[in-house]
């Protein structure tokens, strides 16, 4: 199998369309703001149209019905506004339909999750909550790259892990593909020329001490394995050894929580 990583070079990553980087990466950056995004999104017709579907979606129509991008904006707010268009412009990127056990649902809710959770221990940090908000979301984005370009070998791997539920997801990609989902996640947003951080950080996701890490890499490992509990599990001891202040984390926490019925909606519409 050791030819197969060289299959994960610059040439056979998907490419992503000069528009869609720029969209991505402004909708991401720290100055971003609400207001201003509007005419960057439409830009790019087809995600207008998704953006202005999705806030009259029944989750968000509450309000009555809009008809015009600004209004949507506004509506949704810039951190949704921020995990919905960064999520439509990956997913339109990768066809992981030929990989039977892949679950496009159960994959965004946990990304979705994971990007909430991550910016919010963040923020309870002092740190910067854009780039962990997006390193969340983009955390395990080489599930994605290789279900789309190794469906077969994936769908191995999915079927392994239900025989063997403890085993962990990378170790079993690895024994199939000499490169786990955390590095061909790594080298797609290289190729795609996102921030060097959030890059380093999707790759070292992977690594065995990431939850111990001081950082935005041990917030997001931790944020990550607390979303796959749903967060009905304890605050993990991770995060509570790190001096975050107690009643931030229960705050975080119940926001986690609240906001569950959400994030299985939105996750619903990115997978249909």
């Amino acid at each position: 199998m050791g030819h197969r990583p060289n299959m994960l070079e610059a040439a056979a990553l998907p490419s992503l369309p000069y528009v869609s980087h720029e969209i991505l990466l402004q909708v991401n950056a720290e100055e971003a703001d609400v207001a201003s995004l509007a005419h960057t999104l439409g830009r790019e017709p087809s995600l207008a149209a998704r953006i202005v579907s999705t806030a009259n979606s029944a989750f968000y129509s509450g309000q009555g019905s809009i008809s015009g991008l600004d209004e949507a904006v506004m509506r949704l707010g810039l951190n949704r506004l921020r995990v919905l268009v960064t999520s439509i412009l990956l997913r339109n990127q990768f066809d992981a339909s030929r990989c039977p056990g892949f679950e496009p649902a159960r994959y965004w809710q946990h990304a979705i999750a994971t990007a909430g959770a991550s910016g919010r221990l963040a923020q309870a940090a002092a740190l910067d909550p854009a780039p962990a908000q997006l390193a969340g979301l983009l955390h395990s984005i080489g599930i994605l790259l290789l279900a789309h370009g190794f469906p077969r070998e994936l769908d191995t791997v999915f079927a392994a892990r239900q025989r063997q539920p403890d085993a962990g997801l990378a170790a079993l990609i690895r024994a199939e593909l000499d490169v786990d989902h955390h590095q061909a996640g790594g080298m797609l947003l290289r190729e795609w020329e996102l921030p060097v951080s959030v890059c380093a950080l999707v790759e070292a996701m992977g690594t065995p001490d990431a939850a111990r890490e001081p950082g935005l890499l041990g917030l997001l490992r931790n944020a990550a394995n607390w979303a796959d509990t749903g967060f009905d599990a304890p605050v993990p001891p991770a995060l509570q050894d790190r001096g975050l202040d107690a009643a931030a984390l229960t705050r975080v926490a119940s926001a986690c929580r609240r906001e569950h019925e959400e994030t299985v909606a939105l996750a619903g519409l990115l997978a249909d």
